[in-house]
C-alpha cells in the first residue's frame, strides 16, 4: 500500500494553529489595510512567521522553486526594460511583494503545526465577529468601511449598492475542515447566516460561490437533506436586501455575455492575447516580467494597472507560457497524494477565484487557505491509512 508522507513537524507537540488562523484572516489582499510605509499587519505576521519557519535554517524544495519563479520575474522585467523600453513606474515593488509572499506562505504552512482540537471554538468565535463587523461597522464612513473601500467607497456605494469588506476565505475553508474532522450545527448555521450577510452587504458573486463550497461538500458527503432546505431559505433573504443593480448581477450568471462585468473582462483578454503580446512575440515564452503595465482602451474605458482579471492570463503575461505552466502545476500539484474527492475540492476551490480575477497573487488568502487544507487533510488520510 502507498504510504503518505506528511511534515515531521507533526511529530512535535508544537500547536501554531491560532497564528496560522490569523495570517489568513489578515491576508485582505491588494493594498488594503496597509498603515506604515505601505505595510499592514498581514506584512508582520507573515515576516515573523517565516523567521519562526526557518528555525532549522532549510527551505523546502518547493519554497526555493516558488522563490525561483519571483526571481525569473524580476530578471525577464530588467530584460524587457532594456529590449523593448517596457514600462514597470511603481508597480514593480507592488507585484514583487505578492510574488515572495507565495514561496513565504508555502514555506511556512509546510514548517508550522496545524492541529484540529479548538478549530470548532476558533471558527464560532470568528463567525461571530465577522456577523458583528459587517451588520455595524460597515456603515459609509466608518472607519473599516475606509479601510477596505478607499477612494472608490462613495462610487461603490452609490451606484452599485454594494461595498467590500473584511474577506472570509479563511473562515470558509476552516468550515469546510471541521466538516472533515468535527462538524458542529451550530457553526453550519451561523456559517449560513453569514454567507448570507456578506453577499447582501458586498454583491460579490464569485465570493458567494467559493463560500457555497463547503454547503455543497456537506450535502454531497454527509447526505444532509435538510440543508438542500437550508440553501433556499438563506437565498430568499438575499432579494429583500439586495438593491435592483445587486439582483440582476446575480440573474445575470445565466445571461454571462448581458454582464457588463463579464463582457469588460473579456474585451479585456482580447486585447492581451491579440494585440499587446503578439506586438512582441517573444513575451509568448519569456512574458513581460513582474510589475510590467498594462494599458489598454476597453470600450470607452481606459485600463492602466499592472493587472487585469484572470489568474492564467497574467501569469501569462508577466512569466510566459513554460514559467506559467510550471507555476501553475507547480500549485495543483499538491493536492496529488489526496484522495480525488479532496483534490476536486480543493482545484475547485482556488480555480473559481482564479478565472474572474487575479486572486493567486493579489489575495495571499486563497493560497494559505489551500495550503493548510492539504496540510489537514493530509495528516486525517494518514490517521485513516494508520490509526494508531
Amino acid at each position: 500500500m502507498k504510504t503518505i508522507s506528511v511534515p515531521a513537524s507533526y511529530e512535535s507537540n508544537r500547536n501554531d494553529t491560532f497564528w496560522l488562523i490569523l495570517l489568513g484572516c489578515f491576508a485582505f489582499g491588494g493594498t488594503k489595510g496597509r498603515f506604515i510605509a505601505g505595510l499592514g499587519v498581514f506584512d508582520f505576521l507573515i515576516l515573523y512567521l517565516f523567521v519562526r519557519s526557518l528555525r532549522r535554517l532549510t527551505l523546502h524544495q518547493i519554497t526555493l522553486y516558488l522563490f525561483g519563479v519571483a526571481v525569473y520575474g524580476v530578471l525577464v522585467a530588467a530584460m524587457n526594460k532594456f529590449l523593448i523600453h517596457h514600462t514597470y513606474k511603481d508597480f514593480f515593488i507592488a507585484e514583487l511583494r505578492f510574488y515572495l509572499y507565495v514561496p513565504m506562505i508555502y514555506q511556512i504552512v509546510h514548517t508550522l503545526e496545524f492541529k484540529p482540537s479548538k478549530l470548532n471554538l476558533y471558527l464560532t468565535v470568528l463567525i461571530l465577529v465577522y456577523l458583528v463587523v459587517y451588520l455595524f461597522f460597515m456603515d459609509y464612513g466608518s472607519f473599516l468601511f475606509e479601510v477596505f473601500n478607499e477612494k472608490r467607497a462613495k462610487t461603490a456605494y452609490d451606484f452599485l449598492g454594494r461595498i467590500k469588506g473584511p474577506p472570509m476565505i479563511m473562515l470558509s475553508m476552516l468550515y469546510f475542515i471541521t466538516l472533515n474532522y468535527k462538524p458542529k450545527i451550530y457553526n453550519t448555521l451561523l456559517y449560513l447566516l453569514l454567507i448570507t450577510v456578506v453577499y447582501i452587504k458586498t454583491g460579490e458573486r464569485t465570493v458567494l460561490f467559493v463560500n457555497l463550497l463547503p454547503v455543497f461538500w456537506l450535502i454531497y458527503e454527509k447526505r444532509s437533506i435538510w440543508m438542500l432546505a437550508a440553501l433556499p431559505v438563506a437565498a430568499s433573504f438575499i432579494p429583500l436586501y439586495v438593491n435592483t443593480i445587486q439582483l440582476k448581477r446575480f440573474q445575470n450568471i445565466l445571461h454571462p455575455l448581458r454582464d457588463p462585468a463579464i463582457r469588460y473582462r473579456i474585451e479585456n483578454y482580447r486585447i492581451l492575447l491579440f494585440e499587446k503580446m503578439p506586438a512582441h512575440p517573444h513575451t509568448f515564452l519569456t512574458g513581460f516580467g513582474i510589475g510590467s503595465d498594462y494599458d489598454a482602451h476597453v470600450f470607452k474605458y481606459f485600463n492602466h494597472s499592472y493587472f487585469l482579471d484572470n489568474t492564467y492570463l497574467m501569469l501569462l503575461y508577466k512569466l510566459g507560457l513554460p514559467m506559467a505552466l510550471f507555476y501553475i502545476v507547480l500549485v495543483y500539484s499538491r493536492v496529488g497524494h489526496l484522495p480525488l474527492k479532496y483534490q476536486l475540492y480543493l482545484i475547485l476551490f482556488i480555480t473559481i477565484p482564479a478565472l474572474p480575477m487575479y486572486h493567486w497573487l493579489l489575495q495571499p488568502a486563497y493560497l494559505i487557505s489551500y495550503f493548510i487544507a492539504i496540510k489537514f487533510l493530509t495528516r486525517e488520510v494518514r490517521t485513516r491509512l494508520y490509526p494508531s
